[in-house]
Protein backbone atom coordinates (compact mmCIF):
# COMPACT_ATOMS: atom_id res chain seq x y z
CA UNK A 1 0.00 0.00 0.00
CA UNK A 2 1.51 3.18 -0.84
CA UNK A 3 1.42 6.38 1.29
CA UNK A 4 -1.11 8.44 -0.61
CA UNK A 5 -3.60 5.38 -0.35
CA UNK A 6 -3.06 5.09 3.30
CA UNK A 7 -3.53 8.50 3.72
CA UNK A 8 -7.08 8.42 2.39
CA UNK A 9 -7.94 5.34 4.40
CA UNK A 10 -6.60 6.92 7.39
CA UNK A 11 -8.83 10.14 7.11
CA UNK A 12 -11.29 8.39 6.10
CA UNK A 13 -11.35 6.26 9.19
CA UNK A 14 -11.17 9.58 10.84
CA UNK A 15 -14.21 11.12 9.33
CA UNK A 16 -16.30 7.93 10.31
CA UNK A 17 -14.89 7.80 13.56
CA UNK A 18 -15.67 11.69 14.35
CA UNK A 19 -18.98 11.62 12.62
CA UNK A 20 -20.34 8.86 15.07
CA UNK A 21 -18.70 10.68 18.27
CA UNK A 22 -21.08 13.95 17.72
CA UNK A 23 -24.10 11.70 16.23
CA UNK A 24 -26.77 12.99 17.65
CA UNK A 25 -30.25 11.66 18.89
CA UNK A 26 -33.66 13.52 18.52
CA UNK A 27 -36.28 13.72 21.10
CA UNK A 28 -39.99 15.25 21.31
CA UNK A 29 -40.67 16.42 24.72
CA UNK A 30 -44.67 15.69 25.10
CA UNK A 31 -46.46 16.89 27.85
CA UNK A 32 -49.22 14.65 29.69
CA UNK A 33 -51.73 15.79 27.47
CA UNK A 34 -50.09 14.63 24.22
CA UNK A 35 -48.93 18.26 23.33
CA UNK A 36 -45.49 18.28 21.64
CA UNK A 37 -43.61 20.94 23.26
CA UNK A 38 -39.94 20.71 21.29
CA UNK A 39 -37.45 18.31 20.42
CA UNK A 40 -33.71 18.26 21.92
CA UNK A 41 -31.03 17.57 19.95
CA UNK A 42 -28.95 14.28 22.39
CA UNK A 43 -25.48 13.23 22.15
CA UNK A 44 -25.69 9.68 21.01
CA UNK A 45 -23.26 8.86 23.87
CA UNK A 46 -25.35 10.90 26.90
CA UNK A 47 -26.23 8.95 29.57
CA UNK A 48 -28.74 10.64 31.00
CA UNK A 49 -32.93 10.35 30.77
CA UNK A 50 -34.39 11.84 27.77
CA UNK A 51 -37.26 13.16 29.77
CA UNK A 52 -35.27 14.84 32.50
CA UNK A 53 -33.29 16.35 29.51
CA UNK A 54 -36.88 17.77 28.09
CA UNK A 55 -37.53 18.90 31.40
CA UNK A 56 -34.35 20.88 31.69
CA UNK A 57 -34.43 22.05 28.85
CA UNK A 58 -38.09 23.45 28.60
CA UNK A 59 -39.70 25.57 30.91
CA UNK A 60 -42.93 25.27 29.01
CA UNK A 61 -42.63 21.54 30.25
CA UNK A 62 -43.16 22.31 33.71
CA UNK A 63 -41.49 18.68 34.77
CA UNK A 64 -44.54 16.91 33.27
CA UNK A 65 -43.03 16.43 29.73
CA UNK A 66 -41.85 12.56 28.54
CA UNK A 67 -39.39 12.24 25.81
CA UNK A 68 -40.74 9.93 22.65
CA UNK A 69 -38.00 9.17 20.29
CA UNK A 70 -37.14 7.09 17.42
CA UNK A 71 -38.78 6.54 14.28
CA UNK A 72 -41.97 6.29 15.17
CA UNK A 73 -41.56 10.11 16.87
CA UNK A 74 -39.94 10.99 13.80
CA UNK A 75 -42.44 10.18 11.93
CA UNK A 76 -45.48 11.82 14.03
CA UNK A 77 -43.73 15.11 15.63
CA UNK A 78 -40.77 15.61 12.91
CA UNK A 79 -42.86 17.36 10.64
CA UNK A 80 -44.13 19.75 12.88
CA UNK A 81 -41.87 22.32 13.06
CA UNK A 82 -40.89 22.17 16.86
CA UNK A 83 -38.58 23.85 17.69
CA UNK A 84 -35.28 21.68 18.48
CA UNK A 85 -32.86 22.76 21.18
CA UNK A 86 -29.42 21.02 21.63
CA UNK A 87 -28.66 19.81 24.98
CA UNK A 88 -25.83 21.87 25.93
CA UNK A 89 -22.98 20.58 28.79
CA UNK A 90 -25.14 22.69 31.14
CA UNK A 91 -27.56 20.35 31.03
CA UNK A 92 -25.63 17.88 31.91
CA UNK A 93 -23.86 19.10 34.72
CA UNK A 94 -27.24 19.53 36.17
CA UNK A 95 -27.52 23.39 35.66
CA UNK A 96 -30.73 23.90 33.75
CA UNK A 97 -33.35 26.02 32.93
CA UNK A 98 -35.78 24.85 35.46
CA UNK A 99 -33.48 26.31 38.19
CA UNK A 100 -34.82 29.48 37.04
CA UNK A 101 -38.60 30.51 38.07
CA UNK A 102 -41.16 30.72 35.15
CA UNK A 103 -42.51 34.64 35.76
CA UNK A 104 -46.41 35.33 34.36
CA UNK A 105 -44.52 37.83 31.80
CA UNK A 106 -42.71 34.97 30.28
CA UNK A 107 -45.64 32.34 30.42
CA UNK A 108 -47.98 35.17 28.79
CA UNK A 109 -44.84 36.03 26.28
CA UNK A 110 -44.91 32.28 25.33
CA UNK A 111 -48.11 31.97 24.72
CA UNK A 112 -48.74 35.05 22.60
CA UNK A 113 -45.85 33.51 20.57
CA UNK A 114 -47.64 30.25 20.26
CA UNK A 115 -50.56 31.75 19.70
CA UNK A 116 -49.00 34.26 16.22
CA UNK A 117 -47.18 30.71 15.06
CA UNK A 118 -50.48 29.16 14.42
CA UNK A 119 -51.66 32.49 12.75
CA UNK A 120 -48.48 31.98 10.59
CA UNK A 121 -48.78 28.15 9.81
CA UNK A 122 -49.78 27.60 6.25
CA UNK A 123 -51.69 24.25 7.65
CA UNK A 124 -53.84 26.30 9.38
CA UNK A 125 -54.79 28.58 6.53
CA UNK A 126 -58.58 28.58 5.88
CA UNK A 127 -58.96 25.34 8.59
CA UNK A 128 -60.89 26.67 11.38
CA UNK A 129 -60.68 23.29 12.95
CA UNK A 130 -56.82 23.22 12.20
CA UNK A 131 -56.14 26.81 13.64
CA UNK A 132 -58.69 25.48 16.97
CA UNK A 133 -56.53 22.82 18.00
CA UNK A 134 -53.32 24.90 17.21
CA UNK A 135 -54.97 27.43 19.82
CA UNK A 136 -56.04 24.67 22.01
CA UNK A 137 -52.45 23.56 21.89
CA UNK A 138 -50.93 27.16 23.15
CA UNK A 139 -53.67 27.12 26.09
CA UNK A 140 -52.38 23.89 27.05
CA UNK A 141 -49.19 24.84 27.39
CA UNK A 142 -49.84 28.11 29.06
CA UNK A 143 -51.90 26.25 31.70
CA UNK A 144 -49.20 24.45 32.40
CA UNK A 145 -46.26 27.39 32.42
CA UNK A 146 -45.12 28.64 35.72
CA UNK A 147 -46.90 25.50 38.00
CA UNK A 148 -43.99 23.15 37.84
CA UNK A 149 -41.21 25.12 39.48
CA UNK A 150 -42.99 27.20 41.59
CA UNK A 151 -40.86 26.09 45.10
CA UNK A 152 -38.03 27.78 43.32
CA UNK A 153 -39.32 31.20 44.01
Amino acid sequence: MNMKTASIILCALFLVAASSAFAQERYFCIKPDGTPICAIDVLAQTNRDPSALCNAASPQCALVCLAQGGPGAMEKYGAMGLPAIPVTREMLTGLSMTSQPESEEMCQSQYQACIESCRMDPANAGNQTFLGQCYSSCQSVLSGCGKGNSEIQ
